[in-house]
């Protein structure tokens, strides 16, 4: 509906050149003079054929408005009633009570039709208008955006050599308006628009791209523009702002397209690219990204995994691998890890780094995580190497339905529940802190261990740690890597190995490789290792050969 009503009223506003201007008048001018003679040579002003003149009248009424309409109108009349006689046979002349009422109603018609005219023209202006500005905003929307690329990328010159599109993303701004309420987006993304016009010269139009979006058209001649241009705008839109006297602050990703002098010349594309810039940026939780190939390459591959992994669950092509925990005190193993594994129908093995963090915004984490529970638990019923551990994504802290089939199947199984632990990490617990502490107590409640993975690289207080249930902490281990040749790197860890043992919990390092680095965390009281020094994760049959060969004596513990 809206579409044909706004082509239509282009036709009403479009832009006229002076050379448009021109033949319009060139026109108009040429029908009056053919208007006048036709008058002239058909019996003169008295016959019907003087109406003649309405129609130049009326298109400048149409092209003109109602000065257009008037001034065509008075002209008209005055030629048909100075040079034309009432007559040509008598060649009676006109008196003023012949033309002037012509005037009258030529007038009248010049100044009505210019009036519908422009009444027309100011509702095709208000379509247009609606058609591309947001109306909670002001700021032109999508549908302006789509327009100025086309523009400006069908005029660029050779010396501009990279012009580039940027969508900000405010990733946060559905919790401010939790807080402060619905409408406060508009006037949050109104003024995150206006300070980044204020800050870079290089931005030469603010769109509103969607609810938490915005998209900036940056004139940038060089990548390096790029590179310098994308912190200051991030700075600027991450800056604090005062919305209805509130101090507001919002948290944005940016992700920038740009085409090159002999790149692909059209909006869409420019666009695309972006959208697949912001998307990266976001994932990856990174402040700016511009668009490259090789991101849309990954995702991609990223996509179609994540297309097959319901296949792959229901043909049970995942897997469990079990990686054994350590004790550093005596060498002896302490438990395991179960670990995913995907190997497909050609033998190839996939690891969850290539899949996991997309697979955690899914839905599909569900049906993956109450897979690995089931086979989780099986290996902790078999007693071999326990506790058993498994990682709950940040989704599956956070789902009640997923902790209770943990617990029931537990039960179910008449598996100890010392038998089984679950591993979290730190920047996980972050989410929801409080919903996390919660349920983490029902798996303590329960019996279950808890472990906090990746200990030391989130953002966890140890006021929040220490009322944290959990058991067991696993240090990082970038943490763990430098121990051998840095002093600083063992000092740090002492002190990670003492917040844990005062949290009340058991320390694990994890990605030890060498015996030098076992014997350094045994030295400072770290009470398990994990890592290739001893065992890659495993198929539990291999495990079990790995405990045999090496003399491992295991087997079911209650």
């Amino acid at each position: 509906m809206l579409r044909p009503l706004y082509l239509t009223a282009k036709l009403f506003t479009h832009q006229r050149s002076w050379a448009c201007h021109a033949l319009y008048l060139a026109t108009i001018a040429a029908l009056l003079a053919v208007s006048v003679v036709l008058v002239f040579y058909t019996s003169g002003a008295h016959s019907p054929s003087s109406y003649a003149v309405v129609l130049p009248v009326l298109l400048g009424a149409a092209w003109f408005g109602v000065p257009g309409g008037f001034l065509t109108a008075l002209l008209g009349a005055l030629l048909l009633g100075l040079y034309v006689p009432l007559d040509t046979v008598s060649v009676e002349q006109q008196g003023p009570g012949h033309w002037m009422p012509r005037l009258v109603i030529f007038v009248f018609i010049g100044v009505i039709t210019g009036a519908l005219h422009d009444r027309l023209r100011r509702q095709a202006q208000a379509v247009i208008h609606a058609e591309r500005v947001d109306p909670m905003t002001g700021l032109p929307n999508l549908f302006a955006l789509r327009a100025e690329l086309d523009s400006l990328l069908g005029h660029r010159s050779v010396d501009e050599s990279r012009m580039a599109l940027m969508l900000l993303r405010a990733t946060d701004l559905a919790e401010i308006i939790d807080v402060i309420g619905l409408g406060a987006d508009d006037k949050i993304m109104h003024e995150v628009a206006q300070q980044l016009l204020r800050v870079c010269p290089e931005v030469t139009g603010a769109y509103r791209f969607g609810g938490s979006e915005l998209a900036f058209v940056i004139r940038a001649r060089d990548a390096q523009t790029l590179q310098r241009v994308a912190p200051t705008l991030h700075h600027a839109a991450a800056a604090t702002s005062e919305v209805d006297g509130m101090p507001i602050r919002i948290e944005p990703a940016i992700g920038i397209g740009h085409v090159d002098i002999d790149g692909e010349p059209w909006a869409d594309e420019l666009i695309r690219r972006a959208r697949v810039a912001l998307r990266y940026a976001t994932a990856m939780e990174r402040e700016w990204v511009a668009y490259e190939p090789m991101i849309e390459t990954n995702q991609m591959g990223t996509m179609e995994l994540i297309a097959g992994v319901e296949q792959a669950l229901q043909a049970g092509e995942f897997e469990l691998h079990y990686q054994p925990k350590m004790r550093l005190g005596d060498g002896q193993p302490a438990g395991a890890e179960a670990l995913a594994r995907w190997r497909q129908p050609s033998g190839e093995i996939v690891l969850p780094l290539a899949y996991m963090a997309k697979l955690e915004q899914t839905s599909l984490i569900d049906e993956f995580s109450r897979f690995v529970i089931r086979t989780a638990i099986d290996y902790a019923g078999s007693g071999l190497l326990i506790p058993v551990s498994i990682n709950l994504a940040a989704r599956n802290v956070g789902d009640e339905g997923l902790i209770d089939t943990l617990i029931d199947s537990l039960q179910a199984s008449g598996t100890p529940a010392a038998h089984f632990e679950v591993e979290v990490t730190e920047s996980a617990l972050m989410r929801d802190p409080e919903t996390t502490a919660r349920i983490l107590g029902r798996l303590r409640e329960a019996g279950i261990g808890v472990c906090i993975d990746d200990f030391g690289t989130g953002f966890a207080s140890f006021g929040y740690l220490r009322r944290l249930p959990a058991t067991n902490v696993k240090i990082d281990r970038e943490f763990i890597s430098p121990l051998e040749t840095d002093a600083k790197a063992r000092r740090l860890m002492q002190s990670i190995v003492d917040i844990g043992h005062a949290l009340g919990m058991t320390v694990t390092a994890e990605g030890v490789e060498t015996e030098g680095q076992a014997r350094i965390l045994a030295d400072l009281g770290c009470d398990y290792g994990q890592g290739f020094l001893w065992s890659a994760a495993q198929p539990a049959d291999d495990l079990q050969a790995w405990l045999d060969a090496n003399g491992f004596a295991v087997g079911h513990r209650s």
